[in-house]
């Protein structure tokens, strides 16, 4: 399940919203996390004040994953060794993976329009790729429904706040 829009930057909030109609917890992606683990946000402004430092900072992509934890699906926390000339320094970068997150794909566009992306595997997807990426358990622990159900909630959301040509 997947869909972009261009909306106007100051419906993000509604957006983002969408995703704490229940009880999640987001993680930060990107240039930030460079050597230190992910920030964890368990509210939209928190996350919503995240996406604007990284754009303050002048960077135009900022990534969020959403994860439900009633669907009970295994997080996998991994370090991939990274050469610190080409990240700010850092030596490594600190990930969050699991199955049943949703991403967020954030771009700055021409102020104030911004192209927002949420995306997620679906239970068949997942339960293909299973036995390529062990650590992050099997595709079946992950109740489906609510990964689905809030991936539809947000998606409502963005195509809602989306700007027509």
């Amino acid at each position: 399940m997947q869909r972009t829009e261009t909306i106007r930057d100051s419906d993000l909030s509604q957006v983002i919203e969408a995703f704490f109609q229940e009880y999640a917890i987001a993680f930060e992606h990107g240039a930030s996390t460079y050597g230190a683990p992910p920030q964890e946000y368990s509210d939209a402004g928190a996350v919503r004040d995240y996406v604007r430092s990284v754009f303050e900072r002048g960077y135009k992509l900022a990534l969020v994953s959403v994860y439900y934890p009633a669907a009970n699906g295994r997080l996998w926390r991994k370090e991939t060794t990274v050469d610190p000339a080409r990240f700010n320094g850092a030596n490594i970068r600190h990930e969050v993976a699991g199955w049943g997150m949703i991403q967020i794909i954030i771009r700055n566009g021409s102020d104030p329009m911004i192209e927002v992306e949420i995306s997620v595997n679906s239970a068949k997807r997942a339960e293909n790729w299973a036995n390529n990426i062990a650590e992050m358990g099997p595709a079946d622990a992950w109740d489906w429904k609510i990964v689905e159900r809030n991936a539809r909630r947000a998606i409502r959301a963005l195509r809602k706040c989306a700007v027509t040509a």
